[in-house]
């Protein structure tokens, strides 16, 4: 019985905290078509459009060097680093939605990479980012 009654609440506190990926997976698909991209890939929900493909695969223990921007669905940059000198980083330190698109792209692969809240920041966000959002990321090199 106390087992029962766990699972129940577990499921109802679950379903309270976290956002409909239903309707996040609409958000996204109407995105790609709003602007006429194509989904190359989806991996957990995580919607990708390779711009170029690299060579090679990182894995979860490699460092990476990345130039992306970050923004949300309607185009609002949170992080920006096309230009400034690239960001290093390990793959399994990442958000759950980069730590398994990244490895796609290869070495100095580009492309987009869309995530929805559940596998980016969630409902804890880091200071600056919106809680629950669905983030985009245009990855525009990324060495290894």
């Amino acid at each position: 019985m106390f087992r029962i009654i766990t699972s129940i609440l577990l499921l109802v506190f679950c379903s309270a905290c976290s956002p409909n990926i239903d309707e996040e997976i609409i958000e996204i698909e109407s995105y790609f078509s709003m602007k006429n991209r194509q989904i190359d890939t989806i991996i957990d929900d995580n919607y990708v459009d390779f711009t170029k493909i690299g060579e090679g695969s990182p894995d979860e223990k490699s460092i990476v060097k990345l130039r992306y921007r970050g923004t949300y669905l309607d185009g609002e940059v949170f992080d920006d680093r096309f230009v400034n000198t690239p960001v290093e980083v390990k793959i399994r330190s990442l958000i759950t939605g980069l730590e398994s698109t990244l490895p796609l792209l290869g070495k100095h692969g580009q492309g987009t990479i869309v995530i929805p809240s559940s596998n980016g920041f969630g409902n804890n966000p880091p200071r600056g980012i919106k809680e629950s959002a669905i983030l985009v990321y245009d990855i525009i090199d990324i060495d290894f």
